[in-house]
């Protein structure tokens, strides 16, 4: 868990945690503190603009670099149907990922499908 990551991080192993955090964007800002402080490399949260725009200020003048999870790659066009989506899964991507460059993300994490559109 996180004391692992945690001890391999102050040990010089670069660490990448798969978290895809998701909450309101205070509780993001105080994870994303607290995973600064553990010296961790790459760290995932889920591409909503709110939740980007507090992780990369709580993460300002830190070296972690945020990645922004666009759709989960499970997720089919009947799913966004279902989840109340308008858009399809690669018009999500593709919107998602403009949000994540103007808010200031490291990158993003999408399906192969939908990298070469990115």
């Amino acid at each position: 868990g996180l004391d692992f990551a945690r001890e391999l991080a102050s040990g010089g192993t670069k660490v990448f945690l798969d978290m895809k955090l998701l909450d309101i964007d205070n509780t993001v800002a105080k994870g994303v503190e607290n995973i600064v402080k553990m010296g961790v490399s790459m760290l995932t949260l889920h591409a909503y603009p709110k939740t980007m725009r507090a992780a990369v200020e709580a993460a300002k003048g830190s070296d972690l670099c945020l990645l922004g999870v666009t759709v989960l790659t499970s997720m089919d066009e009947q799913d966004m149907i279902d989840a109340g989506y308008e858009y399809d899964p690669h018009t999500l991507v593709l919107r998602r990922s403009e949000q994540a460059l103007h808010a200031g993300m490291g990158g993003i994490v999408c399906s192969a499908e939908e990298a070469e559109a990115v």
